[in-house]
């Protein structure tokens, strides 16, 4: 699910090189940006754009 809004979300992703996949939590992840509203506000105008794109589909 979407660690914003709340939504189940489904996606798949494939590396083009090595990584390392990391997983964290919902509480962890809102915990890390309670102190960074800058980062915040973009991630939630990244899922916006994400959305609107979809609905156009």
């Amino acid at each position: 699910r979407c660690l914003l809004t709340k939504a189940r979300r489904r996606a798949n992703v494939i590396a083009e090189t090595y990584c390392h996949m990391l997983s964290l939590s919902d509480d962890d992840f809102h915990q890390a940006l309670d102190g960074r509203p800058l980062m915040k506000k973009a991630m939630e105008e990244l899922v916006r754009e994400q959305q609107s794109k979809q609905s156009v589909a």
